[in-house]
């Protein structure tokens, strides 16, 4: 095994998740992943909020609210809108598991989401 380490030595694998909105990139370990191309969609506007805070466990009505997400002129109704932000997030994380092995990144029910905490480092 020792020989092995120094013929072979391995840089320490990355912990920091991070999210560019520049360019809509989410850098996950070694992994870069494209979350949208245009940076127009919902999956991309969901990951710059929960991005402003990654600890925190975000209400609908709280991404609702953000300017991003929101819909001009419409209030949040939690019996039809939560739909548009489990959508968001269901397809994040689907592109994730196609590029990774990681299926849960984002926890997500019908009343809130957040990034999950074993992602965080």
């Amino acid at each position: 095994d020792r020989f092995y380490r120094e013929i072979n030595p391995q840089k320490p694998a990355k912990k920091e998740v991070l999210f560019y909105s520049e360019n809509s990139i989410l850098e996950f370990g070694d992994k870069k992943i494209e979350i949208s191309k245009t940076r127009n969609s919902d999956p991309h506007y969901l990951l710059t909020i929960l991005f402003g805070d990654k600890q925190k466990t975000w209400a609908y009505d709280e991404i609702w609210d953000n300017a991003l997400f929101r819909l001009p002129g419409h209030k949040y109704d939690p019996k039809n809108d939560w739909r548009k932000i489990y959508n968001a997030g269901y397809s994040t994380n689907e592109k994730i598991a196609k590029e990774t092995t990681i299926k849960d990144f984002l926890d997500i029910t019908k009343a809130s989401i957040s990034i999950n905490k074993k992602y965080l480092g």
